[in-house]
């Protein structure tokens, strides 16, 4: 005795589902190939679990530069105040 594969039904020696009537021919079976050893999955871990490699003899860890928010009034002011020192310096010197 069979079993319809689409209904579920009971077939008797017929080729098609008296419930559905449906074909229900054998399936053909492949032709079973030679079984290549497969190599077991590497587990990925998460970022943080990973291994760390050691780091090269020598080599200094590059770190972000953090971004300086700086106000351009002020860089041009104390530019300015640099100068004024500096040629106040050279009258000083010069006149004494």
């Amino acid at each position: 005795m069979a079993f319809c594969k689409y209904c579920g039904k009971q077939i008797n020696k017929g080729k098609a589902c008296p419930e559905c009537a449906a074909a229900n021919e054998p399936a053909v079976q492949p032709e079973i190939q030679p079984a290549v050893p497969v190599q077991p999955a590497v587990q990925s871990m998460p970022p943080q679990m990973l291994p760390q490699q050691p780091a090269p003899v020598g080599a200094v860890p590059m770190m972000p530069k953090p971004k300086r928010n700086v106000n351009k009034g002020i860089v041009a002011l104390l530019s300015l105040l640099g100068v004024f020192t500096i040629f106040t310096a050279i009258v000083v010197a010069i006149f004494g």
